[in-house]
C-alpha cells in the first residue's frame, strides 16, 4: 500500500510540474504573441501551413465531419481571423478528416442549420461593447424588424447554439 501511495504521489507531483510548465509556456507565448506583426495570408504562407499539416487524422474516422468556422465580428477586428480560417481549411483538406464551411452569416445559427455540423469554431467573434451580443449587433441594422423582434431573434439564435452544444455538438 505504501508503494502505491508513493507512486501516486510521484504521479501527482509530476502532473503538477507539467501543469505549471504548460501554464508558464502559455504565459510566455501570450506575451510574445502580442509583439507579432500582422501579415497577409499569402500563397507562400499557405504552402508552409500545408507542408506542416498532417496527411491523415490521428484517430480513425468513420465519416468525414462537417465543421463550421464562424468568423463574424462587430467589434475589434483581429488580424488573425483569415489565418485561423485558412489553417483549419488546410487541416481538413489535407487530412481528409473534415469539410469546412466558413460563414459570417448569423442565420447559420438557426436550429435547422446547426444540425448540418459536427462542430463549430467561433473565430475571434468580438462584439460591440457594452452589451456583447453579436447577434443583436447584426440585427440592429435590419430596419424591417422592431426592437422586440430583433431581441427575440437574437435570443432564439443564442438558444439554438446553446441547445446544439447541450445535445452534443462540438464547440
Amino acid at each position: 500500500m505504501l508503494k502505491f501511495l508513493n507512486l501516486n504521489r510521484t504521479y501527482y507531483c509530476s502532473m503538477y510540474k507539467n501543469q505549471v510548465a504548460i501554464l508558464f509556456i502559455l504565459l510566455i507565448n501570450c506575451l510574445v504573441a502580442q509583439d507579432l506583426k500582422p501579415f497577409d495570408v499569402s500563397e507562400n504562407w499557405l504552402s508552409k501551413i500545408y507542408d506542416l499539416a498532417p496527411t491523415e487524422p490521428t484517430v480513425k474516422i468513420e465519416e468525414k465531419k462537417s465543421i463550421l468556422v464562424f468568423s463574424l465580428h462587430t467589434g475589434f477586428k483581429h488580424w488573425t481571423i483569415p489565418h485561423t480560417e485558412a489553417v483549419i481549411k488546410v487541416l481538413g483538406e489535407k487530412s481528409g478528416a473534415f469539410h469546412v464551411v466558413a460563414s459570417n452569416d448569423i442565420s447559420i445559427f438557426k436550429k435547422e442549420e446547426l444540425r448540418k455540423y459536427h462542430a463549430i469554431i467561433l473565430n475571434n467573434n468580438c462584439s460591440i461593447n457594452p452589451r456583447r451580443n453579436l447577434f443583436l449587433d447584426v440585427l440592429d441594422s435590419n430596419n424591417t424588424l422592431t426592437d422586440r423582434e430583433k431581441t427575440d431573434l437574437a435570443e432564439n439564435l443564442e438558444k439554438s447554439l446553446l441547445t446544439y452544444v447541450k445535445n452534443g455538438g462540438g464547440l
